[in-house]
């Protein structure tokens, strides 16, 4: 692909503005109508069988079999651009019209990977301009914001910005200005992930974009104050949670005395709400390797929720209880401590019989476990 990205294309027709909020202009087009839909197209719409720079073009029907068990009802406008596609696809046409008949069937269909790319393959032979393309990615990932193949589209052109980046500076050996048009590009794409994250905190693929740009960018600074910002709004935001393990598992690691700045923070966040599951979730994976009795703090907190008659109720520091002294029994020698597994004992039956009853059946069999693994090598 050319260093220097040109636009030939006039097709790909968001603004080139870059901006980093939600809007940006774009044809007019009749992206809300779903393939089995009515053919309530806008009225500036013109069927591709009409069109005097498609007349060379012979439309390729979609073939269902001679008799079809269920047959779609698509719409008219739908069957013929896509039989157009059909035709432009088996001849491998890239060209303006044909990138502008891709935007057209991604407005009626945005889930065809196929589209996509062969989108992408156009984009290269004709070296369209990416930055545009980015805009109108933006405008379909705002209405199709949990659509793995746009997101996707999306990750395939920053990777090919990212390569004209590196080939524009390569020869001049500037490394100082590729460093800050990366940067740029990286940034950008946090910022419009977070604009779509505040529409909805739990979107698995915006998430994925994120981690994928911040890794592959090395782009974690402030990473862990966003989070914080997110749990500040949700505390109960198990993607910020599961974010910011990840920031930390692919930068500094669970270590000390990094470690323990976290255990604090997060036995803070589980004071501020016990029943909270992700924090819960949280602790144990970043003590997995130190073990769940290795910290005074957590000791500590739990044996003071447990003796708060308001919070002693949550099933989860119930269940951490139990695994933590499931791990210290099983570090022992025989005999163990018989006190210990009484009060693990104990814990199942509460959650048995009165806290988390919905699952009676496997607390009783924890403690079934429990006590055939320690109850006949006690003192």
């Amino acid at each position: 692909m050319d260093s220097e990205p040109r636009d030939t294309t006039g097709a790909a027709t968001a603004t080139n503005t870059r901006d980093n909020g939600l809007s940006f202009a774009r044809k007019p087009s009749a992206s809300s109508e779903s393939s089995s839909g009515s053919d309530s197209s806008t009225l500036d719409f013109v069927p591709y069988g009409q069109r005097p720079e498609w007349q060379d073009v012979t439309p390729v029907p979609q073939n269902d079999g001679q008799h079809p068990v269920v047959a779609i009802a698509y719409s008219q406008r739908f069957r013929e651009t896509f039989d157009y596609f059909r035709a432009v696809l088996a001849t491998s046409e890239m060209s303006a019209r044909t990138l502008e008949l891709t935007e057209d069937c991604a407005a009626l269909n945005p889930s065809n990977y196929t589209i996509w790319h062969f989108r992408r393959l156009i984009l290269r032979e004709l070296g369209a301009d990416l930055w545009r393309e980015l805009d109108y990615i933006k405008s379909v990932i705002v209405e199709n914001a949990k659509n793995y193949q746009v997101w996707h589209h999306r990750k395939c052109v920053v990777e090919q910005i990212r390569a004209q980046i590196g080939d524009k500076y390569r020869a001049s050996g500037d490394s100082d200005l590729m460093a800050k048009e990366l940067s740029e590009l990286a940034e950008e794409e946090k910022r419009f992930v977070s604009v779509m994250i505040r529409q909805d905190s739990k979107n698995y693929h915006g998430w994925q974009h994120r981690q994928w740009v911040i890794n592959e960018f090395k782009r974690f600074a402030g990473e862990l104050e966003y989070t914080e910002e997110l749990m500040d709004d949700d505390i109960r935001n198990n993607s910020a949670w599961n974010h910011r393990y990840y920031v930390i598992r692919n930068t500094t690691g669970f270590v000390a005395p990094f470690l323990d700045t976290e255990i604090q923070y997060t036995c803070h966040k589980i004071g501020l709400a016990p029943n909270n599951e992700s924090a819960w979730n949280y602790l144990r994976g970043i003590m997995a390797e130190i073990g769940l009795n290795a910290s005074d703090v957590v000791n500590s907190m739990c044996d003071d929720l447990r003796k708060s008659l308001e919070t002693h109720r949550s099933p989860h520091l119930l269940s951490f209880m139990i695994d933590a002294i499931d791990e210290s029994l099983s570090g022992q020698t025989v005999p163990v401590d018989s006190r210990l597994l009484g009060k693990a004992l104990e814990l199942c039956a509460q959650l048995s019989t009165r806290i988390d009853v919905i699952r009676k059946e496997y607390w009783d069999y924890i403690a079934r476990d429990l006590n055939s693994r320690f109850g006949g090598s006690t003192q």
